[in-house]
C-alpha cells in the first residue's frame, strides 16, 4: 500500500493508480477479521463489520473518488467499486447487491474470467 500511495503522488493524473490504491486500502480494511482464532476463513457475510478498519476504508473511498473523477474506469477501479459497496454497507443486508452484479458485468468486459462471472450470482 505504501508503494501504491507513493505511485499516486508520482502519477496523480492516472485513474488506475488511484483505483489500485483504493482497492488495496479497502481490501486491507478487513484483514483483521478475515480469519478466526484457529486460522479458519470467515466469509465476508459473516465478518464483524464493526471490527473493520474504518480509517483504511475512508482512505480507500477517497482514492476511489479521485479515480472516478479522473475518467476511464479500468479493472482496478471497478474492483475497488465492488469493494466499496461492501465497505459502505453496515451489514450484509444493506449491501447494494444489484450494483455489485452490474459492476461484475462491467468488469467482465475487459477481464472475462470465471471468477468475475461468479461474482454476478
Amino acid at each position: 500500500m505504501r508503494l501504491g500511495r507513493i505511485l499516486s503522488h508520482l502519477a496523480p493524473e492516472q485513474p488506475e493508480v488511484h483505483g489500485l490504491v483504493a482497492l488495496m486500502e479497502l481490501q486491507a480494511s478487513r484483514f483483521g477479521v478475515r480469519t478466526g482464532s484457529e486460522g479458519e476463513p470467515i466469509l465476508l457475510l459473516d465478518q464483524n463489520r464493526t471490527q473493520w478498519d474504518y480509517v483504511l476504508i475512508r482512505h480507500g473511498l477517497e482514492a476511489l473518488a479521485k479515480a472516478e473523477v479522473l475518467g476511464k474506469l479500468g479493472t482496478y477501479t471497478l474492483q475497488a467499486q465492488i469493494a466499496a459497496c461492501h465497505a459502505r454497507a453496515r451489514s450484509a443486508d444493506q449491501t447494494d447487491w444489484v450494483r455489485i452484479a452490474a459492476l461484475h458485468t462491467a468488469l467482465g468486459q475487459p477481464m472475462p474470467r470465471p471468477v468475475v462471472e461468479l461474482g454476478k450470482v
